[in-house]
């Protein structure tokens, strides 16, 4: 007996290219923001300060990509009609 292998159409190379480009996105944006803040105290003097703070505002970009690929993920399979409309009542 053969066993199937399933079929990948587009949706389903969207919705894995989408979700797997989460690593690379959060890398990019610590690394964005270490370079930032990097320049930033070879600019004004501010030695480890700007890096510091910087490097935070990466990691909170890298934190909010995540919870966005979190909620897409979440949503994988669901249709239009299982999402509640605005103020949380079914559409009749």
């Amino acid at each position: 007996m053969k066993s199937e292998k399933p079929r990948l159409d587009m949706q389903t190379i969207r919705e894995g290219t989408t979700v797997g480009a989460v690593g690379l996105e959060m890398g990019m944006s610590v690394i964005i923001g270490y370079t930032v803040g990097y320049y930033l105290d070879k600019w004004l003097g501010t030695h480890p300060i700007m890096t510091i703070i910087w490097i935070g505002f990466g990691l909170g970009a890298a934190g909010k990509a995540l919870y966005i690929a979190y909620l897409r993920a979440k949503n994988i399979g669901k249709s239009d009609d299982d999402e509640p409309t605005a103020g949380g009542s079914r559409p009749v």
